[in-house]
């Protein structure tokens, strides 16, 4: 500050220096607006980053897999049924236990109007394997041919895939699948397309297309207890590289053409590789 003369020699006039804005110090949001540049930056290297795996995902793996959740586990099924009516007497097997040709697996008992005592009739193990959908009590009352169990035998487990037309361009004979079971997160098993059939349009089927059932070969393994025969599943195809295996659509022309002389209406198309 300088000291003036005021006009008339009053006394002396103070005269307030103007101090420069560079010279201020920063206001509390100014400090907390650079403060968060380093996370914004950060948060769009995250971002981008993301960005970038989703779309390699994407390109390499994403774009080659075909997906199905119209599909269900199909096991060799020996159904057994009791030659008589009548109420169970004994049970004497339980659900997913291990049998042998000719053990007894239920007794029925039968009333016959030309005998004065109830018969006892046994139900035999036709098969060896393992005791499956049996939901069978005791006191229930049965009646003739009525499927009671069903034995599962040993043999290969398959997986029955249902797809449209549209969907089968890229997939081929030998792929790889992985299923998944609805319920059983734990659950993943693995196998390949091995055949294919055309089934016609499905009821409500969009845009009337055809359906295709794929034929899955699941990898000879041990089969989770908790699998059924009939249980729905996921069914999600490897297409990945193409041309080099026999596709689905060839092997049903093929099949079209060997049983209909007229013009099938799945034309064989020749594919390239996607990549």
């Amino acid at each position: 500050m300088d000291g003036q003369q005021a006009p008339g020699g009053s006394g002396p006039v103070i005269v307030q220096e103007e101090s420069h804005p560079a010279g201020r110090r920063a206001t509390p949001r100014a400090c907390a607006g650079r403060a968060l540049w380093p996370l914004v930056g950060l948060s769009l290297m995250i971002g981008t980053a993301i960005v970038l795996s989703w779309t390699f995902e994407y390109v390499t793996v994403g774009q080659y897999l075909v997906y199905t959740d119209d599909a269900y586990v199909r096991m060799n099924e020996v159904p057994i049924t009791s030659a008589v009516s009548g109420l169970v007497r004994d049970l004497l097997v339980i659900d997913n236990q291990e049998i042998v040709a000719g053990q007894v697996l239920a007794r029925i008992e039968h009333r016959d109007e030309s005998a004065a005592t109830a018969v006892l009739n046994d139900i035999i193990a036709p098969v060896t394997g393992v005791v499956a959908a049996s939901g069978l009590h005791v006191g229930e009352s049965v009646t003739a041919d009525r499927p009671l169990m069903a034995v599962v035998t040993p043999g290969e487990a398959q997986v029955i895939a249902g797809l449209a037309v549209s969907e089968i361009t890229y997939v081929a004979i030998g792929q790889a699948v992985t299923i998944d079971v609805p319920g059983l997160p734990s659950v993943r098993l693995y196998g390949h397309v091995a055949d294919a059939e055309l089934i016609g349009a499905a009821s409500g089927s969009r845009y009337g297309e055809d359906r295709i059932a794929l034929k899955i070969s699941l990898l000879k393994a041990a089969m989770p207890p908790e699998l059924r025969s009939g249980m729905a599943v996921g069914a999600t195809i490897l297409t990945g590289l193409t041309g080099t295996e026999r596709m689905v659509s060839q092997v049903l022309q093929e099949r079209a053409q060997r049983t209909c002389s007229c013009e099938p209406d799945l034309r064989p198309t020749t594919v390239q590789r996607r990549i």
